[in-house]
């Protein structure tokens, strides 16, 4: 008989002949040592390759494999406030426009008063001195420790601010009014400007950790 191929020594280990082939070929390796030691090789070598390959179950959906490396993952953290980047920009904008309301109500009350349309700010500043200089509060702390009477204090400063012109008064009055509203938009443009500058960064941060 002659050998037989390699061809046909593989698909023998693999079973993949007829039965009379197969029985064939099992007869020729029992007389003949040089096919026998070939079949002997492939077969050493089919272990080899049949060992290197990784374990069916670590791919299977439910291995133990797949379990072992969930339980090792850190859990992702979720954001400790979805809408965080709007914050600042939301806030920043709203304390803009109440100041802004506010300068305009007050321009809008001086512009009213020189028509006679609402009392005067000098008169209504008047006023004023006397319910806050005047308050309980003051009576009994800062006058008690200063030695002071509220009467004489709310005297003296209506008695200087009527002294005062006019014009003085409403100078006096415009500056205060409209430096606190000026001093709020100087603040929210420098926060914004901070905002800028440093929230991109922490947004970085942010998601790099949520990742």
């Amino acid at each position: 008989m002659d050998h037989p191929s390699e061809i046909q020594l593989h698909r023998y280990l693999d079973r993949e002949l007829s039965v009379e082939e197969q029985e064939r070929i099992a007869a020729h390796l029992v007389t003949c040592a040089t096919c026998r030691a070939r079949v002997d090789a492939y077969a050493h070598l089919g272990a080899l390759l049949r060992a290197s390959l990784p374990d069916p179950a670590a791919f299977a959906p439910v291995g133990e494999t797949w379990r072992s490396i969930a339980g090792r993952l850190q859990p992702r953290p979720s954001p400790r406030w979805p809408l965080l980047p709007l914050l600042p920009p939301f806030l920043l904008a709203a304390i803009g426009t109440v100041a802004q309301v506010a300068l305009a109500l007050i321009v809008t009350t001086f512009a009213l008063s020189a028509w006679g349309l609402v009392p005067a700010p000098a008169t209504v500043m008047a006023g004023g001195i006397h319910a806050i200089l005047g308050h309980p509060w003051l009576e009994g702390s800062l006058y008690a420790w200063l030695g002071w009477s509220s009467v004489e204090v709310v005297q003296a400063a209506t008695t200087r601010w009527q002294a005062l012109h006019t014009a003085a008064q409403h100078v006096i009055i415009l500056g205060a009014v409209i430096l606190a509203p000026a001093a709020a938009l100087g603040v929210v443009a420098v926060l914004d400007l901070v905002w800028a500058i440093c929230w991109p960064g922490a947004a970085r941060r942010e998601t790099e950790g949520g990742m």
